[in-house]
Parts: structure tokens; sequence; C-alpha cells
């Protein structure tokens, strides 16, 4: 008997999206959205609430050009094994990691306004991230770069124009958080 593994409410499995737009409210699977093995450009992504995480990408390529998730129980986006690029982001509501960017991956990202999440970005296991700019406001941390799995190494983020209410970061040995203007 073959198990589908899936764990979206919706789920895109080897896609090749073109300027897509995708809304969801109130998710009650373990992600509202799952991306896997895909590919392509979305113009919006919008989730308002999820039982645990909203939009979950693993093994893809995105140009996202517009994201918007709130009332999450856990992340609200979170990448693995892969490169992502959105431009503009705003988060509000995370219960974990508002972004979570991990194993491997490249994250690109313009502009992004993080309101109360308990973690603002985490970027981890060998993974880079680019940020253009991000404001983050009642978090209790704003951002962190580490090791997680052994497997991996450390993690870098670099961060151009960054405001944090609560102005706390955290990286681990190995790894490496490089802010350029603080505003």
């Amino acid at each position: 008997k073959v198990e589908n593994f899936f764990s979206g409410c919706i789920n895109f499995f080897g896609v090749r999206m073109d300027n897509v737009k995708i809304f969801i409210k109130d998710a009650m699977c373990n992600d509202a959205i799952n991306f896997i093995n895909s590919s392509g450009t979305i113009n919006s992504l919008i989730v308002d609430g999820a039982k645990t995480d909203a939009i979950d990408f693993d093994f893809s390529n995105f140009e996202i050009e517009y994201v918007n998730v709130s009332n999450v129980l856990n992340d609200c986006i979170d990448m693995s094994y892969g490169n992502y690029s959105i431009k503009n982001q705003f988060l509000d509501g995370c219960g974990d990691k508002a972004i979570s960017v991990g194993e491997s991956s490249v994250f690109n990202a313009n502009k992004i306004q993080i309101k109360d999440s308990l973690i603002g970005i985490a970027t981890k296991d060998s993974s880079v991230s680019k940020i253009e700019g991000i404001e983050i406001s009642n978090s209790n941390l704003c951002a962190a770069a580490y090791r997680k799995k052994q497997e991996f190494y450390g993690s870098l983020i670099l961060i151009n124009k960054f405001k944090c209410t609560e102005n706390k970061i955290y990286f681990q040995k190995g790894s490496k958080i490089e802010i350029i203007n603080e505003l």
C-alpha cells in the first residue's frame, strides 16, 4: 500500500508555476500550503490563519512578488533545499519563526515587515539569507544564524536596512549575521 506523505492542505509537487495568485484561510493541516520540487513565479501568496505552518517550500526555486501571512501557530514561511526570492513580505502573528531558512537554501528579499512573532528570521544549516530591508516589531529574537543539524555547516544572514524594536540577535560559532545599515 502506497501512502501519501504530503502534509499540506494544498500541495504542489513537481509543478511549474507562472504568475500564480493563491489565497487560503483557516488551514487546519500541518502546512497550509506545501511546495515540493516545484518552481516558477508567484504574484501573491496570502495565508490568513493556519493550525501549524503557513507556507512550506521544499526542494524548490521560486520568485515571488508578494507574501502576506497572519495568525499562524508555528512558522509563517519555511524554506528548505532551494532558492527563494521574495520581493515584499508582511508577516504578522507567527507563533514561532516568521521566516525559517534551512538545509542549504538561498533566500533573497527586498522588503520584509514582521510583527508579533517569536523569532523574526532564522537561517540555519548551510543556508544564506540576503535581505535588502527588514523591520521587526514585538519579537523575542530578531534574527538567528546557526547550525541545527550535524550534517550541515553554519549559516549567513546579510541585512541592509535593519530595524528591530527588541534589537536582539543570535549567531552560533561558524555562523554570521552582518548588518550593513541599522535604522
